[in-house]
């Protein structure tokens, strides 16, 4: 039981390419205040950010462009959670 509960902890940071050259950057297991959130990744991004519902994997945050690194350092600068509960996919 521990492991389940471990990884629902997780928070996964994912960029997925659309077409061409754009990308799409999806967080998984965040469970803050997740509007609150989109509005903080808008103006610090300079992207646009959606919520999208899951009946899966739960609430998704998905932002414009490959913001994976910059996710990763708003996250841990502002100790929103432990860098070693972050897994970062892709390329």
């Amino acid at each position: 039981m521990e492991l389940e509960e471990i990884k629902q902890d997780l928070v996964h940071i994912r960029v997925q390419q659309r077409n061409n050259k754009k990308n799409i950057t999806t967080i998984q297991g965040l469970t803050l205040d997740l509007p609150k959130l989109v509005k903080t990744f808008k103006k610090l991004f300079s992207c646009n950010v959606f919520l999208v519902e899951d009946r899966v994997f739960g609430t998704i945050i998905q932002l414009q462009g490959d913001q994976r690194q910059g996710v990763l350092d708003f996250i841990t600068k502002n100790r929103i959670i432990d860098p070693k509960f972050v897994r970062i996919h892709g390329y």
